[in-house]
């Protein structure tokens, strides 16, 4: 007799290995910013979810990697989505072009999956923009896990942003000063010398 598991075991527990729910790590940030200027980096958590799916984040640790000839790290601030009263344990390196970033919660995981919302910051980076160009955040060396300490395998969407030089608007007024200077004298050399 053959059993139906030589048939349709292979596939049910391959299909039972696939995520119930789409989780995803992904950066925020502007789209454009300015040379010199600082601005920031959130790296989000999205995808999780309340029961009945019960899907929540209980730990992480991942590199971002950035180009230190565009941008250099200045701060970093983490979230609140692993702490409702437990406590967590959070770190970050800062190293060359890469910040390895970690945390853990010490919820239980019936308080992560009740408390946790869909969709919250990890962390917050800070950089100043050192030369003009274009940078994409990335992943590098990412480990997550689920309330119950199984390993979740998250997209990793990132959006590039572009360092730009902004002129100073002092030279500006005096581009637009000259401008309207040269305009009235083109106006008066036209008009011809006034007789006097």
């Amino acid at each position: 007799m053959t059993s139906w598991f030589r048939f349709a075991g292979p596939a049910a527990l391959a299909f039972s290995m696939l995520p119930l729910q789409a989780m995803t790590l992904r950066t925020e940030g502007p789209a454009v910013t300015a040379l010199g200027a600082i601005f920031d980096v959130a790296v989000v958590a999205d995808g999780l979810g309340p029961p009945p799916d019960g899907l929540a984040l209980g730990a992480f640790d991942f590199d971002l990697v950035f180009d230190p000839a565009l941008v250099s790290f200045v701060s970093l601030s983490f979230g609140s989505g692993l702490d409702f009263g437990s406590g967590s344990f959070t770190s970050f390196t800062p190293s060359g072009g890469r910040i390895s970033i970690s945390g853990i919660s010490f919820e239980s995981a019936a308080a992560l999956v009740a408390a946790q919302p869909a969709t919250f910051g990890l962390v917050t980076v800070s950089f100043t923009g050192n030369a003009e160009g274009s940078w994409t955040p990335s992943f590098e060396f990412v480990t997550v896990t689920d309330q119950d300490g199984n390993s979740l395998v998250p997209g990793l969407p990132v959006a590039p942003i572009s360092i730009v030089a902004v002129p100073e608007p002092a030279a500006g007024w005096l581009f637009a000063a000259g401008l309207a200077g040269l305009l009235a004298y083109i106006g008066t050399a036209r008009r011809g010398p006034s007789a006097a």
